[in-house]
């Protein structure tokens, strides 16, 4: 039985993996541009967030529940309360990480991968990682209702972690409605993102951990 469900997985996510068309440069450009535009008007976001994790080879999906913050140009609030509550917060060059039991505060400039896993989550937020050409090869996707953008990394530390990253963007709002991470290892991770209030007052407070 575990073997068939293990083939089926396969299967499945082959043909989840299969190329798609992308639009061709001019088309391409022109979404990237409309994009930015918007973006560029973004001075603070606040948003829920539902994640399901599935893990490769097993029948499995984790889920959790939270909010998101943000306030430019790099402060990031990233807080499960679903199952577990756990706390993530970028600020300047630090990352605090809180779960019920410890606060630990982290200098992102001591560890390389650290810091293109704490840029990935802001420049996902903010759609900067469409135009960080030294980063990502990106080929943007007009599926019907939705607008997809497939970032390839290119340094070698993000390409040891993620196979590719998807942003999934509304293109009459061109706001991120979600975000997948595909792993090398095949794991899979859905950030389905609702609920935005946009150039909203946010307490600064909320870019601390006590």
């Amino acid at each position: 039985m575990k073997r068939l469900i293990w083939i089926l997985s396969a299967f499945v996510y082959s043909l989840y993996a299969m190329p798609q068309k992308g639009v061709d440069a001019v088309e391409q450009s022109s979404m990237i541009q409309k994009f930015e535009k918007v973006a560029g008007e973004v001075r603070s976001m606040q948003c829920s967030f539902r994640q399901v994790k599935t893990l490769n080879m097993l029948n499995e999906e984790l889920i959790s529940t939270g909010v998101m913050f943000y306030h430019q140009p790099a402060l990031l609030r990233w807080q499960y309360l679903k199952p577990y509550e756990y706390t993530f917060v970028i600020s300047d060059s630090q990352v605090m990480i809180k779960n019920t039991d410890r606060l630990d505060v982290i200098d992102i400039n001591q560890s390389k991968i650290f810091k293109e896993i704490t840029q990935i989550m802001v420049n996902s937020v903010t759609g900067r990682c469409l135009t960080e050409k030294k980063d990502f090869d990106v080929t943007m996707y007009n599926d019907k209702d939705e607008w997809i953008a497939d970032l390839r990394p290119l340094k070698k530390e993000l390409k040891s972690l993620f196979k590719t990253i998807k942003l999934h963007i509304n293109p009459q709002k061109c706001m991120i409605s979600q975000v997948e991470l595909i792993e090398q290892t095949g794991d899979m991770t859905h950030i389905y993102l609702y609920d935005y209030k946009i150039n909203v007052d946010i307490d600064e407070k909320m870019f601390t951990v006590d």
